[in-house]
């Protein structure tokens, strides 16, 4: 919902026909990210999309670690972000 501004009954099956659209065309990926979310890098999106996925898995044996995998996944993101914004400031 962070990313995509749609509501909880819909946000998954939307996300997964993105992520799967985007195999082929990496660009359309963007067509499903809020505009109020931000602007965020294709590629950026796209790992955070799989990450959210991850996380709301029914199964709780299939969701990831929080201080395993969320977090250092977070981090990493965080970071790459901070690396395109300074590229684009230039």
């Amino acid at each position: 919902q962070m990313l995509t501004g749609k509501d909880a009954g819909r946000v998954v099956s939307v996300v997964e026909a993105a992520l799967a659209r985007c195999q082929g065309d990496p660009a359309s990926f963007a067509t499903i990210i809020d505009p109020r979310s931000g602007n965020w890098p294709i590629t950026e999106a796209a790992s955070f999309a799989h990450l959210e996925l991850r996380c709301v898995e029914l199964s709780r044996g299939n969701r990831p670690d929080l201080r395993s995998d969320v977090l250092p996944a977070l981090l990493q993101l965080a970071e790459r972000a901070a690396l395109y914004d300074s590229a684009r400031a230039v």
